[in-house]
């Protein structure tokens, strides 16, 4: 499996830095202030800005029916809209779920163009979108996440996956250092230090 190589059309302004998303103004305000995590290890700098963090929100799947959609909203909750469903936030704010478990659970492998066509028609609105990722893939689909995270500038999440041996992950370290300002978390929202040998 290899990421796509079609962009969503509407990536490139924030990429050449013609539009500015809501993370990279984060980014860049944490890194102008010094308090994007770049310091932790380095007892010269002084970090003396404390980032401060927004209340947990709550995503919930995606529901049809009015009823529920009027009680999360009531609730401030937000809805996942997964690649496998409707392509429909209900006019709520919303995060996108790469559809992989569901693919998962049907028996059917990734389906690449129906991420690709959810990220294209509502990517650019989205709080984050979920890296694609293969279901009980271990270091391959950490792999090929971060692939993906490669190729994408937008607010991302990593589904941290069971089952991977006992070693640390540099790589996964410095992913969640360069994103600690975007709010990235492990599935269950810990801490961004993370070993082989935990689980989400």
């Amino acid at each position: 499996m290899s990421p796509a190589t079609i962009e969503p059309s509407w990536l490139s302004s924030y990429a050449t830095g013609e539009k500015l998303g809501w993370a990279q103004a984060v980014m860049a305000y944490a890194d102008y202030y010094c308090v994007d995590g770049s310091a932790d290890e380095d007892p010269e700098i002084e970090e003396r800005l404390i980032m401060h963090r927004p209340p947990m929100v709550g995503y919930a799947s995606r529901t049809g029916t009015r009823r529920n959609l009027e009680a999360l909203a009531g609730a401030e909750w937000r809805l996942l809209v997964s690649a496998k469903g409707a392509h429909r936030p209900e006019g709520m704010r919303y995060a996108l779920d790469n559809g992989a478990w569901t693919a998962y659970q049907q028996g059917e492998p990734f389906d690449e163009l129906a991420f690709m066509s959810v990220v294209e028609k509502l990517g650019e609105g989205a709080d984050w979108i979920v890296l694609p990722d293969i279901v009980q893939g271990g270091l391959a689909s950490l792999e090929y996440s971060l692939r993906w995270k490669e190729r994408r500038q937008c607010r991302q999440a990593l589904w941290i996956a069971t089952g991977l041996p006992g070693a640390r992950i540099p790589a996964f370290d410095d992913l969640c250092r360069s994103c600690q300002s975007e709010h990235q978390r492990d599935a269950d929202g810990s801490a961004q230090t993370w070993t082989e040998a935990e689980d989400a």
